[in-house]
């Protein structure tokens, strides 16, 4: 009788076992297929945030660039002693000028800076 009765509790405890390993296995399934797809998405985000950061660098190179021109543009109207208005250097108007002798130029700018005449 003994013997039956470990048979049984063997074969029961066997069967439970094994539903209990098979219902873990599902479980383990599902949660592998839910970390999967969490981190593929994590892996997509941190690709956007990258893609980002790499585009706001590049806009920040191009803004930096900008400021730059201007700030040469402010240095070279000032030592040319011209007002601060954006310079348009390829302008028809400028193409179409007659020039003056040197001397013509020199008093000029003597009367428009007299600091700096002699």
């Amino acid at each position: 009788m003994r013997c039956k009765c470990r048979t049984l509790l063997w074969h029961s405890g066997r069967a439970g076992s094994e539903e209990s390993g098979e219902q873990q296995t599902s479980f383990s399934a599902e949660n592998l297929s839910e970390n999967e797809t969490t981190s593929q998405r994590s892996a997509l985000q941190v690709a956007a945030l990258q893609s980002r950061a790499e585009l706001l660098q590049g806009q920040q190179s191009v803004l930096t660039a900008d400021l730059r021109i201007q700030d040469y543009m402010v240095e070279l109207n000032d030592l040319l002693a011209m007002p601060r208005t954006q310079m348009d250097l390829e302008s028809e108007a400028d193409a179409n000028f007659e020039t003056l002798p040197k001397a013509e130029y020199v008093k000029e700018a003597w009367e428009e800076n007299p600091r700096s005449a002699p």
